[in-house]
């Protein structure tokens, strides 16, 4: 829904036990439910200095509207 308006919205974060080196480096401890829920529910919205104040509005209100709200 936000690509289809124009608004950067891209998947956020890789859980550090599920990336490559993850695998390699580490040992994992327990379900890691909670790290792999919340990794799946993050997003990251545009955010840099020359982002004027209606494309905020814009980014806002199209959220808004994704989330029922």
């Amino acid at each position: 829904m936000l690509k289809s308006q124009g608004i950067n919205a891209v998947f956020h974060y890789v859980p550090l036990h599920s990336s490559p080196a993850g695998h390699r480096l580490t040992k994992v401890h327990g379900s890691m439910e909670n790290t792999n829920h919340l990794s799946d529910c993050l997003l990251r919205l545009p955010m840099f200095p020359q982002l004027e104040f209606s494309q905020i509005e814009a980014i806002v209100t199209s959220v808004n509207r994704f989330l029922g709200s």
